[in-house]
């Protein structure tokens, strides 16, 4: 077992604009047929942090907005600070970055150091990347559209048992 903590990146692969959900089902019934993907999830270890303190700012800041969101307020006066918090905590989170960008720039940040790599299989289980997969997986996620980014306490790359530290869905 590793002494590092096991992200897992989910890179979907939608149209970039916003559909709906009609739209969703049938650009996925499109890729089945194709034979291609709808998502590509992998797993690697995260040595240097970067990517665990990313996931935790961005989880916390996730939390907050909901919770301001949910918030009531009575006066005029407390919906002009809630809105301002608010507005705040948006700025933060465009200042973190997108989940897709910083799960890419770590994937890509592993594989240069020749780091292992797992990619999910069609039965849900994991399995280490071949070298020679790895420039097609690289062509597939910075072309994916939106990622899922979760974190787990220190495992191995294969486990099914994990406990999970960090999500960020958003």
């Amino acid at each position: 077992m590793s002494s590092y903590n096991v992200v897992q990146a989910e890179f979907f692969h939608f149209p970039g604009k916003p559909i709906s959900l009609e739209e969703a089902v049938a650009h996925s019934l499109l890729r089945a047929c194709e034979g291609s993907r709808i998502k590509t999830t992998v797993r690697f270890l995260d040595r240097t942090g970067k990517i665990s303190h990313y996931a935790a700012k961005a989880q916390a800041c996730n939390c907050e907005i909901k919770r301001l969101i949910a918030e009531t307020v009575s006066g005029r006066m407390q919906k002009i600070i809630r809105d301002q918090r608010l507005k705040s905590q948006y700025r933060r989170k465009d200042r973190l970055g997108s989940v897709s960008r910083n799960a890419v720039r770590a994937l890509s940040e592993t594989i240069r150091f020749n780091q292992p790599v797992a990619i999910e299989e069609s039965d849900f289980s994991f399995r280490l990347a071949n070298r020679n997969e790895l420039h097609e997986l690289m062509e597939a996620v910075n072309a994916a559209d939106k990622a899922w980014l979760f974190v787990f306490k220190p495992a191995d790359l294969f486990a099914d048992d994990v406990t999970m530290l960090h999500d960020v869905t958003k």
